[in-house]
């Protein structure tokens, strides 16, 4: 599966994405299973948005909402955040990590570099 976009207000379960996910406000993702999720690319979020499960990806990039992952979040590049805020029930795991407003994880987090606030 290439790129995958969720549209405004919309749930779907994803296994993986060989590509960028991309969700607009308030969508929504469910793990297909109990696997993370897996995006090989960045993951974009324009808006509030949620994922039912942990999640893997390239690099998270959080516009003007609030995220929550119900499971483990882990990427191999980076976290940033503008004009929103991230909670991760589960563990973190990144390169580096920028919130500009609020952060929370739920059980351990592990980057090179971190910048709340």
């Amino acid at each position: 599966m290439g790129d995958v976009t969720v549209p405004r207000n919309a749930t779907v379960k994803l296994a993986k994405v060989d590509g960028q996910l991309h969700l607009l406000d308030r969508a929504r993702v469910q793990s297909e299973g109990e696997s993370p999720i897996e995006v090989s690319g960045e993951v974009i979020c324009e808006g509030d948005a949620e994922f039912e499960g942990s999640l893997n990806c390239s690099r998270l990039n959080i516009e003007h909402g609030r995220v929550e992952i119900s499971g483990d979040l882990e990427t191999s590049g980076d976290i940033e955040v503008e004009h929103g805020e991230l909670r991760v029930h589960g563990s973190l795991e990144a390169g580096s990590v920028e919130v500009d407003s609020r952060l929370s994880v739920g059980k351990s987090a592990t980057a090179h570099d971190f910048e709340v606030g």
